[in-house]
């Protein structure tokens, strides 16, 4: 009787050893076979890259274009009496006060008309 036991024992251990190597090839082949199809799935949707050479640089914030520009405000200036200019008091994009002297006219026309009117009237 312990030849049977024996004999029982030793097939249950072949039967439980053959179906663990099956079991064992049977899980390594399907892992394989799942990476190949997740390799197969990543390729395509994989996307082409450029691989540039890295320099360093300084990064400037411009913006060339090309417009018009207009002031907010526009500003008539005029003369109270004519004449030529004989000096200029300000110069381009000073900010001037309501009656400052802006340019200054050559007054000796108006000097010598007054000067004969007082003579005309001295006379």
């Amino acid at each position: 009787m312990a030849t049977i036991i024996t004999k029982f024992l030793s097939m249950v251990r072949i039967s439980f050893l053959s179906i663990f190597v099956i079991q064992t090839i049977f899980f390594v082949f399907s892992g394989c076979a799942k990476k190949e199809e997740v390799a197969k799935k990543k390729r395509e949707f994989s996307l082409p890259v450029q691989i540039g050479k890295i320099i360093i640089k300084d990064v400037t914030d411009q913006v060339r274009t090309v417009g018009n520009i207009r002031a907010e405000q526009r500003v008539s200036i005029n003369a109270e009496v004519e004449g030529q200019v004989k000096q200029v008091k300000v110069e381009e994009g000073d900010e001037v006060a309501a009656e400052s002297l802006l340019a200054q006219i050559d007054s000796r026309e108006y000097e010598l008309e007054v000067e004969e009117l007082e003579a005309e009237l001295s006379a």
